[in-house]
C-alpha cells in the first residue's frame, strides 16, 4: 500500500462524506444550480484574495530570502491561471471591477 492510500484509509469516513456531499455529486452530474455555482465561485474568490493576502504576509516574515523566494513561487502559482479565470468569469457575468471589490 502507498503513501497516499495509507493516508486515504486514515480518513476514509471524512473521504466518504466530502465525495458525497450533494454539492460535490451535483457538480458531477451537472445538475448544480446556476445560483449555488456562483455562490460557491464568487466565495472561492474571496478565498484567493485572502489565501494571497496570507502568503504575502507570510514572505514579508520570511526568515531568509529563499524562504521568501519560496512563497513567492507558491503565491505566482496560484494566482497565475485561478485570478485570470475568476476575472473572465465576472466579465461573462458583467460585474464591474467595483462589482468584484465588493465581494
Amino acid at each position: 500500500m502507498g503513501l497516499s492510500d495509507e493516508l486515504k484509509e486514515g480518513v476514509a469516513s471524512i473521504w466518504e462524506q466530502v465525495a458525497t456531499h450533494p454539492f460535490v455529486t451535483e457538480l458531477g452530474d451537472n445538475t448544480l444550480s446556476d445560483e449555488r455555482f456562483r455562490i460557491y465561485f464568487d466565495q472561492d474568490y474571496i478565498f484567493l484574495k485572502d489565501w494571497a493576502i496570507l502568503l504575502s504576509l507570510a514572505t514579508a516574515k520570511a526568515p531568509n530570502f529563499d524562504a521568501a523566494r519560496q512563497i513567492v513561487g507558491f503565491l505566482h502559482l496560484g494566482l497565475g491561471g485561478e485570478e485570470g479565470l475568476f476575472q473572465e468569469a465576472f466579465r461573462e457575468r458583467g460585474l464591474s471591477r467595483q462589482d468584484v471589490a465588493a465581494l
